[in-house]
């Protein structure tokens, strides 16, 4: 680092930040079209396409044990160039980001020691420095994107430490998941099967979105005691939509509430809305808008695993039966694909 220098500073979650010099930066997405990676390492659980080019989707939250609750709304992602070696050509690769980045002045007097963290995190840094009272890892973007991580012991309940391949084997089609799979340990084989499921749901928004037309979709999960649902994984919700509050209790007359009674779906229309919206709080009808919407409820066997919920908010076209069917269709074949999994 030389005396002074520009930096892009990063908030890559988890209560971090990052830093990389202005050579590595390339290009900042707001919130970019990602393809999930099934059982993925935790801090590379995607793809995304840049450019027509496909780059590994590096998310240093899943490095860390104070990590959010999944599906915390991440801002966007950072495109950064690095070289294998000198006089290699350029690569790329994209840092998820969970604020908009910003560039600074760094001078050799901020220097500061690497704090005792994750081993992992630790092994992407090249420097240090303070900003704000709080340390900023530099980045080594060579180590980021194109080397694996090393297997290290840790006494921290930290899944990532013992997250071995680097970000663009990940999709590698030689690897025997599998086999890999069958001989890890049954805390393994859980984080596996959830990082699935979410794929599996993360996919099923994005097609509901795509086919049927919905502009908001979103799907509620229920809370820890199991008395409410609260929407958890979001497509085309904007980070401040007030429907990121969309919470119900599953006892009730709720509309809401007698959905997530059994399997089924409902379709709210201009033929029934003025019926079914008294059951729906003032608060809520707030919340969703006056466009149709369409919500089914996910059972694998006789357990609730959420419900799904998608509108044409702002639009108030309509939806016909054909769209309804294909919402119908989708929802039933996510909650056969969980079921598969959980199997």
């Amino acid at each position: 680092m030389s005396s002074l220098a520009r930096a892009w500073v990063m908030d890559v979650g988890a209560g971090r930040r990052v830093a990389a010099g202005t050579h590595h930066v390339v290009e900042y997405m707001l919130w970019p079209p990602i393809i999930g990676l099934p059982l993925a390492p935790a801090h590379c659980p995607a793809v995304l396409i840049w450019r027509e080019r496909i780059l590994p989707s590096i998310d240093l939250a899943g490095l860390s044990p104070k990590r959010g609750p999944v599906g915390d709304a991440w801002e966007g992602a950072v495109v950064l160039a690095y070289q294998e070696a000198p006089g290699k050509p350029l690569r790329y690769g994209a840092l998820r980001v969970y604020a908009a980045p910003k560039e600074t002045w760094v001078s050799n007097d901020m220097a500061c020691p690497l704090p005792e963290e994750s081993v992992a995190f630790r092994y992407f840094t090249s420097a240090c420095f303070a900003d704000q009272e709080q340390a900023v890892h530099v980045l080594d973007t060579t180590k980021l994107f194109s080397e694996s991580l090393p297997r290290t012991p840790t006494t921290r309940e930290d899944e990532a430490e013992n997250v071995l391949r680097p970000a663009e084997t990940t999709a590698a089609k030689d690897v025997n998941r599998e086999a890999a799979i069958a001989e890890d340990s049954p805390e393994k084989r859980q984080v596996a099967r959830r990082e699935q499921a979410q794929q599996v749901i993360g996919e099923t928004l994005a097609a509901i979105q795509r086919e049927v037309g919905l502009e908001r979709v979103l799907f509620a999960v229920p809370t820890r005691d199991r008395r409410s649902l609260r929407a958890q994984y979001f497509c085309g919700v904007e980070p401040n939509s007030s429907l990121r509050g969309f919470r119900f209790q599953r006892e009730g007359p709720s509309l809401f509430a007698r959905l997530v009674a059994k399997p089924q779906h409902i379709w709210v229309h201009a033929g029934n809305r003025l019926r079914l919206l008294r059951l729906i709080s003032a608060e809520m009808r707030d919340l969703l808008g006056d466009s149709d919407f369409c919500a089914a409820s996910i059972f694998v066997r006789s357990r609730l695993l959420g419900m799904c919920y998608g509108d044409e908010f702002p639009y108030a076209e309509g939806l016909d039966d054909r769209r309804h069917q294909r919402f119908k269709d989708l929802c039933d074949s996510m909650a056969r694909r969980l079921g598969e999994i959980a199997a």
